[in-house]
């Protein structure tokens, strides 16, 4: 199974903590992989779980990030999507 920790291009300002959770998945029989949400290269179709994990500037760009996870296929499950704000209402399923 393959999970993609949903992050941005750089966390170089930021601290993250996500690193501490991939030892754990990979013991449950996970592959993950951290990937920006702007990197149109990730091939939806192969990903089993999206953990919206650090995607900090997604608001600087929120119509271009709701797009990414619609181009999500419906079978990937996105972890806490209903927590992501839009336009500060909840995005719907």
């Amino acid at each position: 199974m393959k999970c993609v920790y949903l992050s941005m291009d750089s966390l170089e300002d930021f601290v993250s903590d996500a690193d501490l959770t991939v030892p754990a998945m990979e013991a449950l029989g996970w592959s993950v992989e951290k990937r920006s949400w702007r990197d149109s290269s990730v091939d939806w179709d192969t990903i089993d779980l999206v953990y919206v994990c650090t995607p900090w500037d997604y608001h600087e760009h929120l119509e271009e990030f709701m797009q990414v996870l619609v181009v999500v296929p419906g079978g990937t499950h996105i972890d806490e999507i209903d927590r992501v704000p839009v336009n500060g209402a909840v995005a719907p399923r």
